[in-house]
């Protein structure tokens, strides 16, 4: 089972990695660690009030919106 409940975070990465030119791409650990605040931020376990990371909070719009 995955870290992310559905088992499929290994997806979710090769996904991510698939997306785009591989310059500039996340390694997995610092991807793993963004999914994992954005979801939390996105669940409202944490409020995210001074959360300045774009592409985290990218990533919550794209959760709240029920994407991917």
């Amino acid at each position: 089972m995955g870290m992310f409940g559905g088992g499929d975070s290994d997806e979710k990465y090769d996904d991510y990695l698939k997306d785009g030119s591989m310059f500039g791409k996340m390694d997995r650990s610092e991807w793993e660690q963004r999914e994992r605040r954005a979801q939390e931020i996105a669940s409202g376990e944490v409020m995210g009030t001074f959360e300045r990371d774009e592409k985290i909070w990218e990533r919550v719009k794209e959760i709240q919106e029920g994407k991917k």
